[in-house]
């Protein structure tokens, strides 16, 4: 690389870069390395890796080239779907967000997934089992990050985000391993003293073009080599945070006849965790394979609640195959849930369930916040729709509230759709301060401004430096002015800055109503959390 680049910059830097195209999307360091990885991943295989790092040079120095404008789009978009896969496709994760990109339009897939705490001797020993070749890349993950490893001329090549020179070459899986253990992961014996268990999850990721055949190690046999009743559930500790557990690990990836492998050498799921994030993560042979015969109504409340809020429909479908029922006391749980999830079949599934057994909708306007904020706008129609069939339709201040919280939550396709329907004298009562207005993606002001929504000369000076275009000094300091007025109280009265301001019979402006920074009483379910 042409100069020294850290996590924190390519953040900050990735950060600046889609805020200057308007994009109301933001990174930060949980999943960035996976994104990053996983990105380089693709360009290795395609054999652009010096493409890999200008391109993220140009990201750090923020030059606007439009001579390759596109191409960093592009990169960008890939690290972005790499980091919230599940945002575009229900049915992925971290942990397959490979599949996420696409190589001559086939996408990336994991042609070997395995997870295990232990020794760093015997991943020595997995390594060299695993005899990397030279046209395929491992995506090697721990407790909270991730790096690439590779082998070239013999030797293990690694990429970390973390490293300023971009990759570092170790001759063996001695060094290998020691450099991830201690320098990578930081992993260490429980009383921050080095040493301890290495946990790793591995998934080797080939062109999809390759054909060739390719044995790897079986993933029992390397627990029956590794594991036993003694060490199973033994966890590794990391500096960084977080524990490393075998099972809990090999749930996200694995199988079916691994998951029993490791069972019926005594693995234990502690507070069901590991079948929590087999749900987290889409792994239905996994969560079947985990739970057994077990139907504990608690247990499955806190399944069920977290596939609604992840969206995941083929886990809600394995599930209620299993239990025969949804165990929530009102409807207005799992409504809320499952609109939080952001899948509308999924949604739709769970209405049609209360409405065959008539239980009726208990509090249905509550869940629609939920569905703003998931950025799902069919599931929104279809809340509305069950709202206007139970005769309850929503008036104007409560149309008015849902366009203030989309605003609040950068939802422009659900900003078009509250905007329709709202009269223009209502939403010319709006109010954002210049704050909010610098916190709104640029098309969403742009459809205010289109329906009439007044803007203050400090608001349109933003306008105007979200379009790239200059602004004098006298503004932009008026801006600043603004701005800390608009912090000052954001944090004395809790005000986000999104307000409907209305006259009252003496002609006298008032709040109608505000929304706050966080919406009060929409997310306090009393479930607990699995993961």
């Amino acid at each position: 690389m042409s100069q020294s680049v850290d996590q924190s910059q390519v953040i900050d830097r990735l950060n600046r870069y889609l805020k200057w195209h308007n994009m109301p999307v933001s990174m930060n360091e949980e999943g960035i390395c996976n994104g990053l990885v996983t990105v380089y991943a693709k360009y290795l295989l395609e054999g652009k890796e010096k493409r890999f790092f200008e391109l993220l040079d140009q990201i750090v120095r923020m030059e606007e080239d439009s001579a390759i404008e596109s191409e960093v789009n592009q990169f960008v978009y890939d690290v972005v779907l790499t980091l919230f896969p599940h945002q575009f496709n229900k049915k992925l994760s971290q942990a397959n967000s490979m599949c996420a990109l696409t190589i001559n339009n086939k996408p990336l897939v994991s042609s070997f997934d395995f997870a295990i705490a232990t020794q760093d001797k015997n991943w020595e020993e997995i390594f060299k089992s695993l005899a990397l070749q030279e046209d395929e890349i491992a995506r090697v993950s721990g407790t909270a990050h991730a790096v690439a490893v590779r082998k070239k001329n013999n030797k293990y090549i690694v990429y970390d985000p973390n490293y300023s020179s971009g990759t570092k070459e170790f001759s063996n899986e001695h060094e290998l391993i020691s450099e991830l253990h201690y320098n990578v992961f930081g992993y260490h014996n429980g009383f921050y003293i080095k040493g301890g268990l290495l946990g790793m999850m591995v998934s080797v990721i080939r062109h999809p073009d390759n054909k060739k055949p390719r044995a790897f190690p079986q993933v029992t046999q390397l627990y029956d080599r590794y594991l036993t009743e003694n060490n199973i559930n033994d966890v590794a500790v990391s500096f960084h945070g977080g524990t490393f557990n075998t099972l809990e690990h090999a749930a996200m990836v694995s199988h079916a006849e691994v998951i029993k492998n490791l069972l019926e050498k005594g693995a234990k799921d502690n507070d069901h965790q590991a079948a929590g994030n087999a749900v987290m993560y889409n792994n239905v042979e996994a969560l079947k394979a985990l739970l057994g015969k077990n139907r504990e109504t608690e247990l499955f409340q806190r399944l069920f609640h977290a596939a609604l809020e992840s969206g995941r429909e083929e886990v809600y479908d394995a599930l209620f195959s299993m239990k025969g029922a949804l165990p929530f006391n009102s409807s207005v749980q799992a409504i809320r849930a499952a609109a939080k999830g952001g899948n509308s079949v999924l949604l739709a599934k769970v209405m049609n369930y209360f409405k065959r057994n008539h239980t009726g909708f208990s509090d249905l306007e509550d869940a629609i916040p939920s569905a703003i904020a998931s950025g799902s706008v069919q599931c929104v129609k279809l809340l509305v729709n069950q709202l206007n069939e139970s005769k309850k339709p929503l008036d104007d201040k409560k149309r008015m509230e849902y366009l203030l919280e989309s605003i609040k939550q950068n939802q422009s396709y659900m900003v078009a759709y509250f905007l329709k329907d709202i009269p223009q004298e209502h939403l010319k009562t709006i109010y954002m301060s210049v704050s909010a207005v610098e916190r709104t993606n640029l098309h969403i002001l742009r459809q205010l401004q289109n329906y009439g929504v007044p803007f203050s000369d400090m608001s349109k000076a933003v306008f105007e430096q979200k379009e790239h275009h200059f602004v004098g000094l006298r503004r932009i300091l008026g801006v600043f002015l603004c701005k800390f007025t608009d912090f000052l109280k954001e944090l004395l009265f809790n005000d986000c800055g999104i307000h409907c301001h209305r006259a009252d019979e003496s002609g006298v402006k008032k709040s109608f109503f505000a929304v706050p920074k966080k919406l009060v009483g929409v997310e306090q379910l009393q479930i607990p959390k699995l993961y």
